[in-house]
């Protein structure tokens, strides 16, 4: 099974910065991430001639309210030097919950490694917060023609960094308080 070997070489570094595995899927790995558990999977990118497999880190935070509809929001970071970075969102009564999101442990996910994307997105019919990060480390790219495999890995530092601003941001969702927009 190849996802499977692959996804192990992509949790190591989760297990080496001492996030211990909970569960074992075909297609996903969970490890501890006090309170709330990672899940570890692939996002897979087709291409005509090759697919790329981008690593993906998932909390679900479960929450009493929120806002009414489904909406989002997205860490944007600039690529001048000092790696400044900023949350959007598409409704208007989150901008207090995107001041809130901005911690020291998110700071330093921002600032030190690449990253794809981090959403948070809002769930209303499962009544939870879905965080994901995704690195552009720890992904593998496959190329039919010609014949090539490249993957590249994270490093516990980076597991650990990625591990902290899941829990800080978590943490801030669970104790913010975020109104149902009035219509």
């Amino acid at each position: 099974m190849m996802v499977g070997r692959l996804l192990d070489t992509q949790a190591f570094p989760f297990r080496q910065a001492g996030l211990d595995v909970i569960e074992r899927l075909p297609d996903r790995i969970r490890v501890d991430g006090e309170p709330h558990p990672i899940d570890l999977s692939f996002r897979v990118q087709r291409m005509l001639l090759g697919r790329i497999r981008q690593l993906q880190a998932d909390v679900d935070v479960p929450a009493s309210d929120g806002p009414g509809q489904p909406c989002s929001l997205r860490l944007v970071v600039t690529a001048s030097r000092e790696r400044r970075y900023r949350w959007t969102t598409s409704a208007r009564d989150l901008t207090d919950l995107c001041a809130a999101l901005r911690g020291p442990a998110v700071d330093a996910l921002a600032r030190t490694i690449d990253l794809t994307s981090f959403t948070v997105t809002w769930c209303p019919r499962a009544t939870h917060w879905r965080l994901r990060v995704e690195p552009y480390a720890a992904s593998h790219l496959r190329v039919y023609f010609p014949p090539v495999n490249y993957s590249t890995t994270l490093h516990p530092p980076e597991a650990s960094t990625i591990a902290a601003a899941l829990r800080e941001a978590a943490g801030t969702l669970s104790t913010s308080v975020v109104r149902p927009a009035r219509r």
